[in-house]
C-alpha cells in the first residue's frame, strides 16, 4: 500500500532551505507480510528497488542506522541519500524502517493461516520519495545535461 501527500517534520527556523522544510510531499508505503521470512525477502526486493530508483538522481548511500538513533517500534531503519552534485553534501530522500510484528502483537490484528489459526503480520514502512528534497537535487542533475531530462520523461 502506498500513498502520496504532506509529510511534517520540526524545523529550526534559521535552517530553513528547499532541503529542510516544516512540511514537504511524500511518497509513503506499507508492506504487511505473512511471516518473517516473507518480510526479509520483501526487504531485499524494496531495497534494491530503492536503489534502482534513486541511481538515476546521482550517487545513493544508505546507512543502517543505530540503536540509539531507533523509535521504540523498529528494529531496524535504513536511510537512501542522494548526493547533491554542486555542493557534494549527501541529502535524506528516504528511509524504510522494519517494524517485524510490533504493531500486530500491540493492535491485536492477526491473519488466519491454513490451520485456521491466527498468527501475527510482519510489516515494513517508510518515505519512498520525500519530493521536496528531491527538486534541488533533480535541477542541479539536470542543469548541465538537457539528455537526462528526456530521461525521465521516457
Amino acid at each position: 500500500v502506498f500513498s502520496i501527500g504532506r509529510q511534517y517534520s520540526q524545523v529550526n527556523e534559521q535552517n530553513c532551505s528547499l532541503l529542510n522544510t516544516q512540511q514537504s510531499t511524500a511518497i509513503t508505503f506499507l508492506n504487511i507480510s505473512a511471516s518473517r521470512s516473507e518480510m526479509e525477502l520483501n526487504l531485499d526486493t524494496i531495497i534494491k528497488l530503492y536503489t534502482r530508483i534513486l541511481q538515476d538522481f546521482g550517487e545513493v548511500r544508505i546507512i543502517q542506522k543505530g540503536a540509539s538513533d531507533l523509535d521504540l517500534c523498529e528494529e531496524t531503519r535504513y536511510v537512501f541519500q542522494v548526493c547533491l552534485p554542486v555542493s557534494k553534501k549527501f541529502v535524506q530522500v528516504g528511509e524504510l524502517s522494519v517494524e517485524g510484528d510490533y504493531y500486530s502483537r500491540r493492535l491485536m490484528f492477526k491473519q488466519k493461516d491454513e490451520q485456521q489459526t491466527y498468527r501475527n503480520v510482519w510489516t515494513l514502512s517508510g518515505t519512498v520519495l520525500n519530493i521536496t528534497r528531491v527538486l534541488p537535487i533533480v535541477l542541479e542533475t539536470t542543469q548541465n545535461n538537457p539528455k537526462l531530462i528526456q530521461k525521465f520523461y521516457d
